[in-house]
């Protein structure tokens, strides 16, 4: 039992990185010129900053701990 429950875990772990991969590429192609969405809230910002990361009780480093070292803050940014 205890083994499958350990392969369900890690299939729900690769579907869900899955679906986070296709809403970021997604999020990727919808923004507008010159902006970077905030994957907290949705929003689109010229950058993302640590005043605005305050509003979701984050700081720049647990915004990039939770999705990303590479993950940009500015449009710029981006690869």
């Amino acid at each position: 039992m205890i083994i499958e429950e350990e392969i369900d875990t890690e299939d729900t772990r690769e579907a869900e990185n899955a679906v986070e991969e296709d809403e970021e590429t997604e999020a990727d192609e919808d923004a507008p010129e010159g902006m970077i969405q905030c994957l907290v809230c949705g929003e689109y910002y010229q950058a993302i900053t640590e005043p605005h990361l305050q509003t979701h009780d984050m700081t720049i480093q647990e915004y990039r701990e939770e999705y990303g070292e590479d993950m940009p803050l500015r449009p710029d940014d981006k690869a």
